[in-house]
């Protein structure tokens, strides 16, 4: 009976989670209104390409990330590699760099205590983006953060447009407010895959 109850107060609380989720609306696309949820369209997007206090972050893993970036990317979008929001550590692959350096990357991004929105698109495989708000998420900044509805690809299909013009160099003096709930723990894990919840 008990693994019955974990199962459904699971099953209920993800319900809960979807239908939070759906109902979040999202603003106007004037200037200066913020679009609030988990992602932002690209009307909204090209509407604040030139809001100082939004973010845009262009991600790429392929072997020619950069040289992508610099061909074409969404205006004032900022470019961060895939490669650099993960490492090997203790022999276990994808680990999260040092704090110190999650820290500088995101300074090296212009985001500040000023910073309203941050949205983060994928050029190809949208595995880099969800690494990065997770790494956003973590260093307290979840709730500022966006995905762009269907990246890049969309983007260009609909004929919005890209630019080869870098932007320029900005660096901030962020201070991190940690969300540990951002990450769990090898026992915490081992629990929750001790449930009968999770083994089904």
């Amino acid at each position: 009976m008990k693994a019955k109850i974990i199962s459904f107060n699971l099953s209920l609380s993800i319900f809960f989670s979807i239908c939070i989720l759906l109902l979040v609306p999202t603003v106007s696309q004037g200037k200066g209104a913020i679009e609030r949820g988990i992602l932002v369209s690209t009307g909204w997007l090209e509407a604040h390409l030139d809001q100082t206090d939004v973010v845009i972050v262009h991600v790429e893993e392929t072997t020619d990330a950069v040289d992508n970036y610099n061909a074409g990317h969404i205006p004032n979008a900022r470019f961060v590699a895939t490669e650099d929001l993960g490492v090997t550590r203790y022999g276990v692959e994808g680990m999260l760099p040092l704090l110190d350096t999650l820290i500088e990357l995101i300074r090296n991004l212009g985001i500040d205590e000023e910073t309203k929105k941050i949205v983060v698109y994928g050029a190809t495989n949208p595995g880099g983006p969800a690494r990065l708000f997770h790494v956003l998420d973590y260093l307290g900044l979840g709730d500022y953060t966006a995905l762009l509805d269907g990246h890049l690809p969309r983007w260009i299909s609909e004929g919005r447009s890209t630019t080869d013009s870098l932007p320029d160099p900005v660096y901030t003096t962020f201070i991190p407010v940690m969300n540990p709930q951002a990450l769990t723990t090898r026992s915490t894990l081992g629990d929750l895959m001790s449930t009968s919840a999770l083994r089904r």
